[in-house]
């Protein structure tokens, strides 16, 4: 009975654990200050900049005026220091390059507060593609927006979708899915450790 239960212990935690836990963004929380200051601004169109946040830049894809500042609001976190993000244009917000290493994709998620408009998320591909989804127009409360990437990224945007939109974003994560080889060394591991266990309780 307890060997059944060690090995049905084991099985739970690989189900549970397809990903790694290190967060692949720096300051994920936009806790620290940019470069440029706790609040920024930057028009133009295809044209980059720091944002507020340290290690976060904002873009323009449409001919528009963005700002970004640090601001504190109650968040989901328990953290107050979030970013806002407010632009006249579409496809215009911030985004974060990160190393994807070895893996076979990524998953996203970050807390969004719409004041107005719509927000959305998404990963930049190697040839410059990026499609915004899911995306959100819930305007006044948090919402935790979740994606998936086919691990041929290294850029996370968070985007306005169709048109001006202002917003708070707070704790935003990006995590590896590991290589299946990766994942084979990880179940076998659980398995050895049940063998142990069985033994013990044999003995």
């Amino acid at each position: 009975m307890k060997t059944k239960l060690v090995l049905l212990l084991c099985l739970a935690i690989a189900s549970a654990l397809p990903v790694f836990a290190d967060n692949l963004l720096t300051d994920p929380g936009f806790n620290i200050v940019g470069p440029s200051g706790s609040s920024t601004s930057l028009s133009g169109i295809n044209h980059g900049t720091n944002s507020a946040a340290a290690n976060w830049g904002q873009w323009n894809n449409d001919a528009t005026l963005t700002t970004t500042a640090l601001v504190n609001t109650p968040s989901p976190t328990g953290d107050n220091t979030v970013l806002q993000i407010t632009t006249n244009g579409g496809d215009s917000g911030v985004y974060q390059l990160f190393a994807p290493g070895n893996q076979t994709g990524e998953v996203a998620s970050v807390w969004v507060y719409v004041l107005s408009g719509q927000v959305g998320i998404g990963f930049v591909n190697t040839n410059g593609t990026y499609a915004l989804s899911p995306t959100t127009d819930s305007v006044g409360q948090w919402v935790l927006l979740n994606a998936s990437g086919a691990g041929n990224s290294g850029e996370f945007v968070i985007y306005s979708f169709g048109g001006a939109a202002s917003f708070y974003i707070d704790n935003a994560s990006i995590q590896a899915v590991p290589e299946p080889g990766s994942l084979l060394t990880f179940g076998s591991g659980l398995l050895g450790l049940a063998g142990l266990v069985r033994r013990k309780f044999s003995a």
